[in-house]
């Protein structure tokens, strides 16, 4: 399971690499103390031999990253297994390379700095945009066949992720219940519960928001339901348009 999660995070790997390539490739280049200053104050931020800053970094995009992997290790992959914190992975990283780069050309001027953080942000949200379109064709391939199944449900967005577009991804497109068990279907991630492995399915509550083992893919606060597993303490926990619906279409399974 450790290297199936781990190579969900290889592009963060690679930005990595390629940024820590970028910037040391870019040193004889940097003026010695590099030095940033304030928009319009002529006070500096900081001054320093440029290669401090670069290990500086690179030694932050690494623990970033390995931090990232040990939690999707040991509390996102074992029930929600996908993308998620790979996805956040990449966006740390890849925002810290372009912001860090920005500020490595900027030298002692704002101008260069303000250009390649726009040019390095268009280009992320570019790709994003590109490969969430891709997902989300993928997972309306995926569950077309499922439409008839004893409960079918396309979640649409909240108010949240209406206005919070950027973490629509986390949550689930679709929830289905099919005879081998409940199958939740969203970007980035694909995931069937097998019934022998679900414990019970309950409707949540208030205190479900505040509990810490819950992993939390409701958009809303109403109609939640625990996902309760035999094989571990944390659980998921989702939102549902018809909850007593859907309690009893799983009854009928669970018995």
């Amino acid at each position: 399971m450790v290297w199936t999660t781990y190579r969900r995070h290889l592009p963060a790997l690679l930005i990595m690499i390629a940024a820590a390539g970028l910037w040391l490739a870019l040193l004889p280049s940097l003026p010695d103390p590099m030095t940033v200053y304030r928009t319009f104050s002529p006070d500096p931020i900081f001054a320093a031999e440029p290669i401090i800053p670069i290990i500086a970094m690179c030694g932050f995009m690494l623990i970033s990253h390995i931090v990232i992997v040990l939690i999707d290790l040991f509390l996102f992959a074992p029930v929600v297994p996908g993308y998620i914190m790979a996805a956040i992975d990449w966006i740390v990283e890849g925002s810290t390379a372009v912001f860090y780069l920005s500020v490595l050309c900027a030298g002692i001027t704002i101008l260069p700095f303000a250009a390649g953080l726009l040019i390095g942000a268009v280009g992320m949200f570019a790709v994003l945009a590109i490969a969430y379109r891709k997902s989300k064709e993928s997972v309306q391939g995926a569950a077309g066949p499922l439409l008839y199944s004893p409960y079918f449900e396309r979640i649409g967005p909240s108010l949240m992720t209406t206005i919070f577009f950027f973490l629509r991804p986390l949550f689930p497109s679709y929830i289905v219940i099919v005879p081998v068990g409940i199958r939740i279907i969203g970007i980035l991630y694909d995931v069937t519960y097998p019934w022998e492995r679900i414990d019970r399915v309950k409707k949540g509550d208030f205190m479900t928001f505040f509990s810490n083992r819950p992993v939390k893919l409701n958009q809303a606060l109403a109609n939640t339901v625990e996902i309760r597993l035999k094989d571990r303490k944390k659980y998921p926990v989702i939102s549902v348009g018809d909850r007593d619906r859907f309690l009893d279409a799983a009854a009928q399974f669970m018995t």
